[in-house]
């Protein structure tokens, strides 16, 4: 491994590097679970089963 990352026109990326979400992201992801939750609410969608959102984690 050590030798792919000394070659200049090699990229190399570990398996569990993830990057970290941006603040814009954040929001987006937030305010699509809330007009998910409104909507769940108005009876107009169907609320996920607790077990498939825990197995979800």
């Amino acid at each position: 491994m050590e030798l792919l990352r000394n070659l200049n026109f090699v990229n190399v990326q570990e398996s569990g590097e993830e990057k970290e979400p941006t603040k814009k992201e954040i929001l987006e992801d937030l305010a699509e679970s809330v007009q998910e939750m409104k909507l769940i609410r108005a009876g107009k969608l169907k609320a996920k089963p607790i077990q498939q959102l825990l197995d979800e984690l």
